[in-house]
C-alpha cells in the first residue's frame, strides 16, 4: 500500500493552508521526505531515463515592469520583446495544471504581475482548482486593487521584494518606483489589517530584502537587520534576508554578493526537478536565471508539458548534476562552484 495524503485532500484548497501552518518536521512527515523525493525524482530522470513531471509551475504574466531595478537585467539587458500573456498561453498552462495536477504556481517571471489585468481572474481559477498560489511583485502598485480583493481571491502567499527601508535607497536602486517606502509600506499595512481584522490566514505576506554594503545608506548592517525584523507582527508575517545574484553572470558590473554553495544531492535545484518556468508566449527556459531564454525546453502552445519537462537540455543538466559536474553547465555555473 502507498503511503502519503491521498490525492483529493492535497486538492483541497485547506490542504495547504493547513500544512503550512504546521512546523516543518511535520510538515515534511506528512509530504513525505522532501529530500528523498527530489533524488529519486533526479534518479529516475538521469540515471533511468523515466520521464518526471512538474509539481509548481511559474507563470510570467508579462515581462514589462516598472521598477527598472540598476540590479537587474529586465530594464536594459533583456533582448526578448516585452509583452503581456496572451489568453491563449493562459488557457493552455490551465489546462496543464489541471491535467497533472500541479499543485503550486507562482505568478512572477522578468515583469510586475500587477501590470496585469486579469491577474483576479487567474487567481480564482487555480483556486476552484485546489492550487496553492503566490505572487511575487515589488510592491509599488498594489493600489491597483482593493486589500479586500487580495485576500478575498484566495491568494495564499503575497512575497514582496521591497529591498528598501529608506526612500533615497528604493529611488537610487529602483528609479522607476516613484512611491515612498512609507506609502508602499501603508498599502502593505491596509492589506494585513483587512486579512486580520477578519481573522484570516492567507495571504501570507513575506518581504524580501537584499542586505548590501551600500543598502539603505546604513554602515550597520546589524542594525538594518534589526530594522527589518521589526516588521514581522506589524506589517508582515515573515521577512526574508538574502543576498544578490548576478543573473548568470550577465547583470550590470558589481552585481552579486552571494556565495556559490558545491552541488550536492542535498541541495537539488528546483527548477531540475521539480519548477516549470512558462515565459509569456508559452515558451519554457530550463532556468529561472535565463531571463533571455536562451535554453528553451519547448512550448506549451506546441506541446505537451510531458515531453516538455523531460526534452533532451534539462535530461543533460540533470545527468550532469549526478554525476558531479553541474558547475560545468552552462546555466548551472551561475548557482554551483566546482
Amino acid at each position: 500500500m502507498k503511503r502519503g495524503i491521498p490525492l483529493v485532500f492535497k486538492r483541497s484548497p485547506y490542504y495547504h493552508k493547513v500544512k503550512d501552518l504546521l512546523p516543518k518536521p511535520i510538515r515534511y512527515a506528512i509530504s513525505g521526505d522532501l529530500v528523498r523525493h527530489q533524488q529519486r525524482m533526479l534518479i529516475d530522470s538521469a540515471v533511468k531515463n523515466k520521464d518526471i513531471l512538474p509539481t509548481m509551475m511559474c507563470i510570467e504574466l508579462t515581462n514589462h515592469c516598472n521598477a527598472k531595478c540598476t540590479f537587474c537585467t529586465q530594464p536594459e539587458i533583456m533582448t526578448r520583446p516585452k509583452k503581456h500573456m496572451p489568453d491563449i498561453v493562459m488557457e493552455e498552462c490551465l489546462t496543464a495544471i489541471e491535467k497533472y495536477n500541479i499543485s503550486e504556481v507562482m505568478l512572477a517571471g522578468m515583469g510586475e504581475p500587477f501590470l496585469y489585468k486579469k491577474l483576479l481572474p487567474v487567481i480564482g481559477r487555480l483556486k476552484k482548482m485546489g492550487v496553492l498560489v503566490s505572487i511575487t511583485t515589488n510592491g509599488s502598485i498594489l493600489h491597483v486593487m482593493e486589500p479586500s480583493e487580495i485576500v478575498e481571491s484566495g491568494l495564499d502567499k503575497l512575497l514582496i521584494s521591497m529591498d528598501a527601508i529608506e526612500t533615497g535607497w528604493l529611488h537610487q536602486s529602483k528609479p522607476g518606483i516613484k512611491k515612498t517606502v512609507d506609502e508602499i509600506e501603508q498599502d502593505i499595512r491596509d492589506i494585513y489589517a483587512y486579512r486580520e481584522e477578519r481573522g484570516r490566514s492567507t495571504p501570507l505576506i513575506r518581504l524580501k530584502y537584499q542586505v548590501l554594503e551600500d543598502s539603505n545608506f546604513m554602515a550597520d548592517k546589524e542594525k538594518e537587520k534589526e530594522i527589518i525584523l521589526s516588521k514581522v507582527g506589524v506589517l508582515c508575517d515573515e521577512v526574508d534576508l538574502r543576498k544578490q545574484h548576478d543573473w548568470l553572470g550577465e547583470a550590470a558590473e558589481g552585481v552579486g554578493n552571494h556565495t556559490l554553495p558545491k552541488a550536492t544531492m542535498n541541495n537539488i535545484c528546483n527548477q531540475l526537478i521539480r519548477t516549470m518556468e512558462v515565459s509569456w508566449n508559452g515558451d519554457v527556459g530550463l532556468c529561472c536565471m535565463d531571463f533571455d531564454n536562451k535554453v528553451i525546453l519547448g512550448n506549451i502552445l506546441e506541446s505537451d508539458i510531458k515531453p516538455i519537462f523531460n526534452a533532451e537540455p534539462i535530461k543533460e543538466a540533470r545527468r550532469m548534476y549526478v554525476n558531479g559536474s553541474a558547475a560545468f553547465h552552462p546555466m548551472c555555473s551561475g548557482c554551483y562552484t566546482a
